[in-house]
């Protein structure tokens, strides 16, 4: 009987989801008083997101150099202080200093997450964002919630001012 109630609570969670196709994004953003290129330097060293950053659980360079497209970050987020599952990221656009963008598919989604990075005498307005599509968006919105991912974001772009900003580079 409690895995028959188990079931049905979770096939209520994810119906919502399922053949529906859902967006959900965000974007957040923080002036940094680094250079483009220190900015860079520390997302480009995915072995070490995890050291400084608290929406890192863990992450690993898995394929390639970090910079170039194509290069693969095997990535386990925290999303709104939960950990998730892993994810596959891989690079599809990296235009140094400034795009830095991955793509990744997890069931019944596609998503796009990246950073932008614009230089403006001699400070940084650091963009991180995501989007997710597809019919399991659902799915994720009811695990995670829009201001799950919206405070992930918010956690990338502090930690990057707070580890640039400390003096310990």
């Amino acid at each position: 009987m409690k895995r028959f109630t188990v079931t049905v609570i979770v096939i209520m969670i994810f119906l919502p989801g399922i053949g529906m196709a859902g967006e959900i994004s965000t974007s957040q953003s923080a002036e940094v008083n680094a250079s483009a290129e220190e900015v860079w330097a520390l997302l480009i060293d995915a072995n070490h997101w995890a050291d400084w950053n608290p929406a890192v659980s863990d992450a690993t360079l898995a394929k390639g150099n970090g910079e170039d497209v194509g290069s693969v970050v095997k990535f386990v987020p925290v999303i709104g202080g939960k950990k998730a599952v892993k994810v596959k990221l891989t690079l599809a656009r990296s235009e140094k200093p400034g795009i830095y963008e991955f793509t990744a598919k997890a069931p019944g989604m596609k998503i796009v997450f990246g950073f932008s990075v614009e230089e403006k005498e001699g400070v940084c307005t650091v963009t991180s964002y995501e989007t997710i599509k597809g019919p399991g968006t659902g799915a994720f919105e009811a695990l995670y919630g829009q201001e799950g991912l919206d405070r992930e974001h918010r956690d990338w772009v502090e930690a990057i001012k707070k580890k640039l900003e400390s003096g310990n580079k």
